[in-house]
């Protein structure tokens, strides 16, 4: 479930905050869609959250990803937070700063941390209901004695979910159904694919203004010609995202 790491090298060089987006424009003469005002709501109240670290942090300047409600960037911070240790600090700010982050109703888990002699970055995974965020991550760049400086977020606000309508087996059988038909894993030698023997994940995969729930299923070929990673949806039963890990 991992995607590339997010790029914390380029902090340095954003010195200018860039205006907000809020998604695309709306003719006068159309009414908005549901999703477009989900993410103009979630932008305001992420807009509202850096002007107030603004007026602490001077310095602090903002990029904002079209898209994506919360900030995408964020550097020239002097924040401190409370916690045990790094990684504690680090959650206590993203719990205090949800709005800013852009997980409206969520939360974090933590993924990794890296350290350099000037700096640690604390990575987390967005959860939502104890349910991973395909790809959603936050990342928070702290100086050693744990005042944070900045933050690169690819967070997203999930919201109102359908029910989920099928079962992690009914996922893995959609799943070897599929690489059945549009990976010829004939060819790749696998004449028999065992739907049973596939492991299926819960996971919610989530876009501007709207989110799927459903299952990532991997599937393998032998000799490792494809590896895909398929998210099937729980409400639909359609493969909605597919990758091939194997780059030929």
């Amino acid at each position: 479930m991992s995607r590339t790491p997010l790029i914390l090298t380029a902090f340095a060089a954003l010195a200018v905050a860039l205006p907000a987006t809020g998604g695309p424009a709306v003719a006068a003469t159309n009414m908005p869609t549901a999703a477009q005002m989900v993410d103009a709501a979630s932008r305001a109240k992420a807009t509202a959250a850096f002007t107030a670290l603004k007026k602490r942090t001077p310095d602090a300047d903002v990029v904002w990803k079209t898209g994506q409600p919360g900030a995408h960037v964020v550097v020239g911070l002097a924040e401190k937070a409370k916690g045990k240790d790094l990684v504690a600090k680090a959650k206590a700010f993203i719990d205090a700063n949800k709005h800013l982050v852009g997980i409206d109703g969520g939360s974090v888990r933590f993924l990794a941390t890296s350290r350099s002699k000037r700096r640690v970055v604390v990575r987390f995974q967005q959860v939502h209901r104890g349910i991973e965020v395909v790809d959603r991550l936050v990342a928070v760049r702290m100086d050693p004695d744990g005042t944070i400086v900045g933050l690169v977020s690819d967070a997203m606000p999930v919201g109102k979910l359908a029910k989920a309508r099928l079962s992690a087996d009914d996922a893995k059988k959609a799943a070897a159904d599929h690489a059945r038909r549009h990976f010829r894993m004939r060819h790749l030698g696998m004449r028999h694919l065992d739907a049973s023997k596939l492991r299926a994940k819960q996971v919610i995969l989530a876009a501007p203004g709207r989110a799927i729930i459903g299952f990532v299923v991997e599937v393998a070929a032998v000799p490792m010609r494809a590896h895909m990673q398929l998210i099937v949806s729980a409400t639909s039963g359609r493969i909605v995202q597919s990758r091939n890990h194997v780059q030929h």
